[in-house]
């Protein structure tokens, strides 16, 4: 049973709407070569395993549960996710990589750290490895 001293940080930590995750960073940057063919004319996430692509299949689920911010990372053909930002505009912000090619996953958090500072964050990759 918590005090009547607690502090507002404590009281902060235990109410689930102050802790709950507004902001989800999909890593989508990769080439999918492992795809072969498939992957150098579509980036993975945009490929489509039903109605949907791998990527607005998680888009959809990630709003459904309360996530209000998305940012995707791009790189690889990066223009082919437009078309989901335009959709779900608002909640979805693209960011480009442009060194995709030759930096990490973590290169991307670092360039992405100044904006997202304070922020409790989900991250995902479609594929990826940290």
């Amino acid at each position: 049973m918590p005090s009547d001293h607690s502090s507002d940080s404590e009281r902060k930590q235990s109410d689930p709407q102050c802790s709950m995750v507004r902001t989800a960073i999909i890593l989508a940057a990769g080439m999918g070569v492992r795809l072969k063919e498939r992957g150098r004319l579509t980036p993975k996430g945009c490929l489509c395993l039903g109605e949907k692509s791998i990527l607005e299949e998680s888009i959809v689920q990630l709003l459904a549960v309360g996530i209000q911010r998305i940012v995707i990372v791009t790189g690889y053909l990066a223009e082919q996710f437009e078309p989901l930002e335009a959709r779900y505009r608002g909640a979805v912000q693209l960011v480009d990589n442009p060194h995709f090619a030759e930096s990490g996953s973590m290169y991307l958090f670092a360039v992405l750290c100044p904006s997202l500072r304070g922020r409790r964050l989900l991250a995902a990759g479609v594929g990826s490895r940290l």
